[in-house]
């Protein structure tokens, strides 16, 4: 297995966003209190609408509360290449959260979440690809409680996604969703949703399934497409938890291309099975890591019958939150 140039600049890339993320968090003092959450999403319950949206706050006060990263994240994701019919990849993406406050609806907000991805291919002889491919996104999510038990969730992020050379209507992709949210009880939790992803080969996804907490030490996502269970440690706990777990994933997209002198779409897709360790911190920095196994992978151009199956591979992903 060898490790191609583009993925030590992308290597390179991922310490620069790590030190960046070190630097904000070491400045800010207005970390939320997110012991629990497995993931970088916002949702109601991470909102203090008495700072964000207090009774009468300053000028600068509600400027602050909207402009203010509520969440960000950098995560690195290597896939080993090498063999004949293997392709290796490295993928650097970055992202934050800001909030806005949304006058005369109570405890409502929308959340404005940049993102950043840049990703190489290592493909084998013989096969035409990109050397690396760019996705920019500027999602907007509207969330709204509805009851005490119920919660609404729409959003749509125009992107663009292209390997820099194609810069035709291809590469500007829309992708949008909406969810219901049945908090049923303490420990049980219903989603029914559906997914606008911006892909051409699976254009619509569900959004559905079960979230169970049986007990603080165990949480249960039976939810598609991310299903996930995880299990807290006992380990040096203070101001942070350490969980393990298991997950699926996923995995690919669609960009556009230049493809022996003309535009071109290229499709990618796989299936990611993955153990991880997470720590998950009160008010700092949140350490993940990630292995797993990568399957069902498939490669194809939008213009002609050219398909590519790429071996099984195994994956590596490291990723801080805050």
């Amino acid at each position: 297995m060898r490790c191609d140039r583009q993925g030590w600049h992308i290597t390179v890339r991922f310490t620069i966003a790590v030190i960046v993320l070190f630097t904000f968090l070491g400045r800010s003092s207005f970390a939320q209190d997110r012991t629990g959450h497995s993931d970088s999403e916002l949702t109601v319950d991470d909102v203090d609408f008495e700072r964000i949206s207090g009774d009468e706050p300053s000028p600068f006060e509600q400027l602050w509360g909207i402009v203010q990263p509520r969440r960000g994240s950098a995560t690195l994701t290597w896939l080993a290449g090498g063999g004949e019919d293997a392709l290796g990849s490295t993928a650097l993406d970055l992202s934050t959260s800001f909030l806005a406050p949304i006058p005369g609806w109570d405890r409502s907000f929308l959340s404005i979440s940049p993102s950043f991805g840049v990703q190489s291919l290592d493909a084998p002889a013989g096969v035409e690809l990109p050397s690396e491919l760019y996705r920019g996104s500027l999602s907007f999510s509207l969330m709204k409680p509805l009851s005490d038990e119920t919660q609404l969730m729409v959003g749509l992020a125009p992107s663009f996604a292209s390997d820099l050379n194609s810069r035709g209507s291809e590469a500007f992709r829309f992708m949008a969703f909406g969810n219901l949210s049945w908090q049923r009880s303490s420990t049980t939790k219903w989603l029914l949703g559906v997914a606008v992803t911006g892909r051409e080969d699976i254009p619509v996804l569900p959004m559905a399934g079960l979230i169970w907490t049986p007990t603080e030490d165990w949480q249960i996502e039976l939810t598609a497409p991310r299903p996930r269970i995880s299990r807290r440690l006992g380990w040096f706990e203070g101001s942070y938890e350490n969980w393990v777990y298991l997950a699926g994933e996923f995995g690919g997209g669609t960009w556009a291309v230049e493809r022996a002198g003309r535009d071109d779409e290229l499709t990618l897709r796989d299936f990611r099975m993955l153990v991880g360790w997470e720590q998950r911190d009160k008010h700092g920095l949140n350490p993940r890591i990630e292995a797993g196994y990568v399957f069902g992978r498939r490669i194809e151009y939008e213009s002609d019958d050219f398909e590519f199956e790429p071996t099984d591979t195994l994956m590596i992903r490291a990723g801080l939150s805050f």
